[in-house]
């Protein structure tokens, strides 16, 4: 209300100046000061619905409202919000209290009492007097799995009630979170589910990012553990943290380090039905690069397998990449490989297939044109267990 006087009075010293000092014929004058007050009309609307949609009560099922008509003391009552958030007033009727501000009920009570009990211009004061506890639901892996109770009047952010409810278990996945929200008051079937990063959130510097609000329920799920299998001496799962950035071999050592048959240079990753050929680090001593997509580390939910020294890598743009057993062969080449790996890709580069192979002496590079050997040939470059093979795309 005090934006509204503000602005009037604004208002009136804009027409005495466009009056008094611009000098201007009566009829500009008129003209101006009709368009300067239309606009101020539309102006202190949406003021007065801005004022209004900020005012809105929050009222559960179960608050008790206090209304008191000033000189008439027998209509003074107490009322009870019921489920469908309508609340009864002796004298003056039923009334919904859905998205309405103090002044409305007010008004509207008021209204009430003039037609139903024949009051002459009646002064009532609306106010909440005994509201029910406001609760917020926790489940999943807090360290507490509680019911948080937020006082009437006051808020709480995602980030307070995790620390009222002792912070996260350890494997909590952080990164999707759940919030379930009912969008309408006293309507349980209208339920929007939010989907929350905390780690972005807890970047926000705003106090108030994502305010929680009464009967929210917030979900924190267990992450997948990571599985380390093959050529290592403990086999099994590992928990990791959301976030973290984890490469393989510190895994590998908690699983026990590698057997003495492992391969020491490459490991197999599965994730989300797709199978990676990776190195352990990702730049040899010699310089030579290594492909690498997971540049982003290990994720829950990955199975690694340390490999063995008899098998042959093949990576890149071939249909099944994967690790392939080599034995005591000494006949395998890249093509045959390539053939082992379900073949070529439409876009793949043969005439520029990267060997790796990682020795006692120390790690080699070697490039062979495929896409020249078309028939058996004695000149063919011969695979040998551990080797690294990629094949690159064209961009042709």
């Amino acid at each position: 209300m005090t934006l509204k006087i503000t602005y009037c009075k604004l208002l009136i010293c804009r027409i005495q100046y466009l009056v008094g000092e611009l000098k201007i014929d009566w009829i500009c004058s008129f003209i101006m000061i009709y368009k300067l007050a239309f606009c101020s009309l539309l102006f202190l609307t949406f003021l007065s619905n801005v004022l209004i949609a900020d005012d809105k009560l929050k009222l559960l099922s179960g608050d008790i409202i206090s209304i008191k008509v000033f000189g008439n003391k027998e209509f003074n009552q107490e009322c009870r919000v019921n489920s469908k958030g309508y609340i009864k007033v002796l004298g003056a009727g039923k009334f919904s209290v859905i998205g309405k501000s103090d002044d409305q009920m007010e008004k509207e009570i008021v209204n009430g009492l003039i037609i139903n009990s024949s009051l002459n211009k009646p002064q009532v004061l609306f106010e909440i007097s005994k509201p029910i506890k406001r609760k917020i639901f926790v489940h999943g892996h807090f360290n507490k799995v509680q019911s948080v109770i937020v006082p009437y009047g006051q808020t709480l952010n995602l980030r307070q009630l995790v620390a009222e409810v002792g912070g996260f278990k350890a494997g909590a996945d952080i990164e999707n979170m759940q919030v379930i929200r009912h969008l309408k008051a006293f309507d349980k079937k209208s339920v929007r589910k939010i989907e929350i990063n905390f780690l972005t959130l807890t970047e926000e510097k705003r106090p108030t990012a994502f305010l929680m609000e009464a009967g929210d329920v917030v979900f924190v799920v267990e992450l997948p553990p990571v599985t380390v299998v093959g050529a290592v001496l403990k086999p099994g799962s590992v928990k990791i943290n959301a976030g973290n950035k984890i490469d393989c071999l510190p895994l590998v050592l908690q699983m026990g380090g590698f057997k003495s048959d492992a391969q020491r240079a490459y490991y197999s990753l599965s994730r989300k039905g797709k199978t990676y050929i990776l190195p352990y680090m990702a730049k040899s001593t010699s310089g030579a690069s290594y492909q690498n997509e997971l540049f982003d580390g290990i994720k829950p939910g990955d199975i690694i397998e340390v490999l063995s020294v008899d098998k042959v890598f093949v990576d890149g743009y071939v249909k099944s990449p994967g690790a392939f057993m080599a034995g005591n062969k000494n006949d395998l080449t890249v093509r045959k490989m390539i053939v082992f790996a379900g073949g070529a890709k439409e876009e793949a580069k043969l005439k520029k297939v990267k060997v790796v192979r990682t020795t006692s002496e120390g790690t080699t590079v070697r490039y062979v044109d495929v896409s020249k050997i078309k028939n058996k040939s004695s000149n063919e470059f011969i695979i040998k267990p551990g080797d690294y093979i990629y094949v690159p795309r064209s961009f042709y």
